[in-house]
């Protein structure tokens, strides 16, 4: 079974650079470990060499969730490039995949202050608390080799371009997009197709 982390960096070359950082920083702490790089092709300057691998993607926001999905890893652990490792323990992540297929970091409710947008203003859970983002995808272990979560990171990329094409939000019973319970501002969010 391989293991892997892929980071992807488009857009600006800021991303690219922060990149680089990163990819660095999980050497610094874990040699052994394979680095799959997806960037543009416009930002390579050399130092896309600390990466064992570097696959192109296109200038999209999201481009990430294409890198995600696209991953050469059996079992992948995404990482924002806006992150730096800090500390050995890098090395054992893949141990907290277990018997899952997929770990997401969560949004906890004391830390809900550090986000923009954290609840859908009509959407209520069954037990009646405010419904809204739990997950957070700047940090996220999958198992590639199950075709499901293949396919499950496909469909997330998909459907964040159409969510940011303006070509699918969810719809009131009468066709027209539901704004009241989830608002305009939240397009710009992929945990949303999450």
């Amino acid at each position: 079974m391989t293991k892997g982390f892929v980071v992807v960096a488009s857009t600006k070359k800021f991303f690219y650079l922060s990149a680089i950082n990163l990819i660095e920083s999980i050497k610094d702490y874990y040699p052994e470990a394979q680095v799959t790089l997806f960037t543009e092709e416009r930002f390579l300057d050399g130092q896309e060499s600390c990466a064992d691998r570097v696959e192109f993607v296109n200038a999209h926001k999201r481009a990430k969730l294409d890198g995600m999905a696209r991953s050469p890893y059996d079992q992948t652990f995404y990482i924002d490039a806006d992150c730096e490792v800090e500390h050995e323990d890098i090395s054992t992540v893949f141990d907290h995949l277990g018997d899952n297929d997929l770990v997401f970091t969560g949004l906890p409710v004391d830390r809900h202050y550090c986000y923009a947008e954290v609840y859908f203003p009509g959407a209520t859970k069954e037990d009646g608390s405010k419904g809204g983002f739990e997950l957070c995808g700047g940090v996220c272990l999958y198992n590639m080799a199950n075709p499901l979560v293949k396919e499950f990171m496909s469909d997330w990329y998909e459907l964040t371009v159409k969510q940011y094409d303006g070509l699918w939000w969810p719809k009131k019973k009468d066709g027209s997009e539901d704004l009241e319970n989830y608002p305009e501002s939240f397009k710009r969010w992929d945990q949303f197709s999450l």
